[in-house]
């Protein structure tokens, strides 16, 4: 126990003595990393959420003196499907092409997953559309165009569920309804007031404590060298 005492005064003797050099490291550290975050170009997220529509088919049946309601419900479209369709290369190369951006500002194939996240949400039939941009209002827009373009597609894909509808309720008239909830924009994209990256505060908190580990070591590597050349 007293070995451990004394070992354990020996390392605060050590930190005693380096403190300036420890505290200049530590310094040097928060600045540049402050300075360089500082410096770093900042970039903004907007999101917007969609939502996919359902159809609800209602039957009615009756055998001898039973008679029953049949009612079965799903989406209008496939999450995953719509989801990998919004984030296609040619729904990319439209979305450039109405914005008017260029292959630098919007590329496709996998350097667009630096920009572009689409995110289903299975519980909720939705899809959350993030962007990330250099510029705050050009992230909102983009959000807001690729919401654009979800809606344009379930309008198509929601009228030819009508259409097979139509014809199954004329076919079995009086036995089967059914009722079409639209797809919708759950909330359009805002302007980002504040940047995502780079996260300052984060940066000079994570450069400080590694600062400190580091002062700390070097610390004690230059007590071992003195010690080193005492006994020698």
């Amino acid at each position: 126990m007293e070995e451990k005492e004394i070992d354990l005064r020996d390392y605060l003797r050590v930190i005693c003595q380096r403190k300036k050099m420890i505290g200049s490291i530590f310094i040097l550290a928060v600045l540049v990393s402050g300075i360089i975050s500082l410096l770093l170009p900042k970039t903004y997220s907007a999101e917007a959420l969609v939502k996919i529509g359902k159809v609800t088919s209602i039957g009615f049946g009756k055998a001898g003196e039973y008679a029953g309601v049949f009612r079965s419900s799903e989406d209008v479209d496939n999450l995953q499907e719509a989801s990998y369709v919004l984030k296609g290369d040619s729904s990319i190369m439209g979305l450039r092409e109405r914005l008017k951006l260029s292959e630098k500002e919007l590329p496709i194939g996998y350097k667009k997953n630096q920009i572009i996240s689409i995110t289903p949400l299975e519980e909720t039939s939705s899809i959350r559309i993030s962007c990330l941009t250099k510029r705050p209002a050009l992230a909102k827009d983009m959000a807001d165009a690729l919401a654009g373009q979800f809606m344009a597609r379930q309008k198509i894909i929601i009228e030819r569920k009508k259409e097979t509808f139509e014809q199954a309720q004329n076919m079995f008239k009086g036995q089967f309804t059914f009722n079409i909830e639209p797809s919708e924009i759950l909330s359009s994209a805002a302007i980002p007031e504040y940047h995502l990256k780079p996260k300052i505060g984060l940066n000079i908190l994570v450069a400080g404590i590694t600062s400190l580990m580091v002062g700390i070591l070097a610390a004690f590597i230059l007590e071992y060298r003195e010690k080193g050349k005492k006994d020698e």
